[in-house]
């Protein structure tokens, strides 16, 4: 995914900094659960996983419901239900 900010860029603007700590939260988010599927996913794995407090995740997201369906939204997303994997995206 291009950003359409740079990086040394983070210390000026703290829009980008919300951007990034959101595509952050998301991609977090995909990986735990494809590690521990939907049911297993909580937000306090979420921030734990990212390296934020819990605090920092519900500013973004108040809640799972919140973040569920920017996950869903990525590209490549595989979602897994009764032992059945579904292909989500292009």
């Amino acid at each position: 995914m291009e950003r359409a900010f740079k990086t040394e860029d983070l210390e000026k603007s703290p829009q980008a900094r919300g951007i990034l700590m959101r595509e952050t939260l998301i991609k977090t988010a995909l990986d735990v659960i494809h590690d521990l599927g939907y049911r297993s996913a909580t937000t306090i794995e979420f921030s734990r996983r990212a390296g934020v407090s819990r605090g920092a995740l519900l500013h973004h997201f108040p809640t799972r419901s919140d973040i569920i369906p920017r996950v869903l939204g990525k590209p490549d997303f595989e979602l897994t239900l009764a032992g059945h994997a579904i292909h989500v995206g292009p």
